[in-house]
């Protein structure tokens, strides 16, 4: 969507490219900070109050594509957007503490992660089906009222606090082989 959004309102794709590498980039950058930042506030709201701030972004980004603008106030969209979406995957993650048996926690971790990989794979495609169907702007606000819908549809999931789920093992440093395989998905993400 937003390598479209480059390609209706500046006239080309690889600064359509640059803003999703920008989304990405901020997203990523400010994931440990926002994660910290959930884990100290109850998750379900936080995310709820997350989804509709980027909510209101794309809506924000959309009504700028309609009108053209520039790449750099399209940049500042993308990266207010980004800084929403932080830590926001990790948080959802967090709430199987919540609505999973430890039985099956495993199992919903699974499950969790393929739905996310399948969703990161699916969405390009239904993307550019929407837009061969409607247009840009229409795909945009569709994305937006999926944030929205999401919010709506946490409400039942239960409150959540961190340190009233996770409870921090003494003496627990982060390891060699933590290290070693952080150091592997940085490479293979980068």
């Amino acid at each position: 969507a937003f390598v479209l959004a480059g390609q209706q309102s500046l006239d080309s794709a690889a600064q359509g490219s640059a803003l999703a590498g920008l989304l990405g980039f901020v997203a990523g950058l400010l994931g440990p900070w926002a994660g910290r930042r959930l884990d100290r506030t109850e998750v379900r709201r936080a995310l709820q109050r997350r989804l509709l701030g980027a909510a209101s972004m794309m809506c924000a980004f959309a009504t700028l594509v309609h009108f053209r603008a520039g790449f750099a106030v399209l940049a500042v969209a993308v990266v207010v957007m980004g800084a929403f979406l932080a830590g926001m995957m990790a948080g959802f993650r967090s709430l199987l503490l919540v609505v999973v048996e430890s039985a099956t926690r495993r199992h919903s971790h699974f499950v969790e992660s393929m739905m996310v990989e399948f969703g990161y794979a699916i969405g390009p495609l239904i993307v550019s089906g929407l837009y061969l169907v409607t247009n840009l702007e229409t795909v945009l606000y569709v994305m937006a009222g999926v944030f929205v819908l999401s919010a709506y549809l946490m409400r039942r999931i239960p409150e959540m606090f961190v340190e009233q789920v996770v409870k921090p093992e003494r003496g627990s440093g982060v390891t060699r082989s933590t290290l070693r395989i952080a150091a592997l998905a940085f490479a293979v993400s980068l």
